[in-house]
């Protein structure tokens, strides 16, 4: 916890808790933080029904976990609709509306087992790569200190200091997709692979620092803007760069992100406006996220005159993925504004910034054109 900064000492913490092995072992783990001086605040806990079981394991679920914290929120889900969907959309809501009350961190016992199903599941269902790295640890308020450790160290731990718990009865219920997973997938994996967690988890590192590098460019040399690559892109990474980049950081965001969200999923080419001087800009492969007055490009070292084949080949000969290599000003020809919306430059200038490879792929249609000597502007 310490290591990945999901605490500190000055941390409220609200444990969410069932009675089951993972959260009494949880539960025992933050008493003792506590106690031994780690966390300023003693934690408290959560207690969601689901109103899946009777009332009669229900009690038994709160008695255990009151047992360890006496003074339990507790919150009910009592959607008509039993998927397993709505109860963590429903459980997201809880977590948030606790978090904001208290100021608290949301503390969850997922660990190494959990994410590595959720990741194997997703991977059925889904060709994203991030959807399959599995559980985060930390997701804004809310964090997983148990992602350290396994199933079985778990038991383990409960074993040796004695903690009681009570299972879940739907835990056999195989209508439940991680149940099914569980039961009829899982041990096949685990007879057959021994070391599969431990390879898991070293995958998964390795995927994370590569979408971490990939994911998100910003370069200084260029003033401020943020790329974002559209097989990995999601919400929270968007909403945080428009945060960052706008001058009006308090803005009501959510609603406008989900409309750029539904733009890129109808390969709509924008530009989308947000509040603060933001702009998003749709490619084929990703977007570009910039404040347009904070956007300086001042390093431009020569021009060129090339017609379409001199191009093509000078674009086939460039390597990389920073900025000079995906945007390049052209002199304003008539299908060059016609260039998935041309980013116009703060600077006076008649030319305008396109996406390369947007820009050939018009020129290749523009056959008139094809010997026409056009002015380039060149980076460094």
């Amino acid at each position: 916890m310490l290591t990945h900064g999901l605490i500190d000492k000055d941390s409220r913490t609200i444990l969410a808790m069932s009675a089951g092995v993972d959260s009494q072992v949880l539960g025992h783990i933050f008493k003792h933080l506590y106690h031994w001086g780690y966390l300023q605040h003693e934690p408290r806990s959560l207690h969601i029904n689901h109103h899946t079981r009777n009332e009669n394991e229900h009690d038994k679920d709160l008695q255990c976990v009151q047992t360890l914290y006496p003074d339990c929120f507790i919150e009910h889900i009592s959607s008509t609709q039993k998927s397993e969907h709505v109860f963590r959309v429903e459980r997201a809501q809880i977590y948030h509306k606790y978090s904001k009350k208290y100021n608290a961190l949301i503390v969850t016992a997922h660990h190494l087992d959990d994410a590595f199903e959720w990741s194997m599941m997703q991977s059925f269902k889904s060709s994203s790569l991030r959807s399959t790295l599995g559980i985060p640890i930390k997701n804004k308020f809310l964090i997983r200190p148990l992602m350290c450790l396994g199933k079985k160290q778990i038991l383990n731990y409960a074993q040796r200091n004695k903690i009681k718990s009570h299972p879940d009865s739907t835990s056999t219920n195989l209508q439940i997709e991680r149940n099914n997973f569980r039961e009829n997938i899982l041990p096949n994996i685990k007879s057959r692979y021994p070391r599969y967690l431990e390879h898991f988890v070293r995958r998964s590192k390795q995927l994370h620092s590569q979408l971490k590098s990939s994911h998100k460019f910003r370069f200084s040399d260029f003033g401020d803007y943020h790329i974002h690559y559209l097989e990995t892109i999601s919400t929270e990474d968007v909403t945080e760069s428009i945060q960052k980049l706008s001058t009006n950081p308090r803005g009501m965001l959510a609603r406008e992100v989900e409309k750029l969200m539904k733009a890129i999923k109808n390969q709509k080419s924008g530009p989308m406006n947000f509040s603060g001087g933001v702009r998003a800009f749709i490619f084929n492969t990703f977007i570009l996220i910039t404040n347009l007055e904070r956007l300086h490009i001042s390093n431009q070292i020569e021009q060129k005159k090339m017609n379409f084949y001199q191009f093509d080949h000078f674009l086939r000969g460039r390597k990389g993925l920073g900025f000079s290599e995906q945007f390049i000003f052209v002199e304003d020809v008539k299908f060059a504004s016609q260039v998935n919306h041309p980013i116009l430059s703060v600077r006076p200038s008649c030319k305008k910034l396109v996406e390369s490879l947007h820009f050939r792929n018009k020129w290749q249609k523009e056959h008139k054109y094809l010997n026409k000597q056009l002015e380039f502007s060149i980076f460094q």
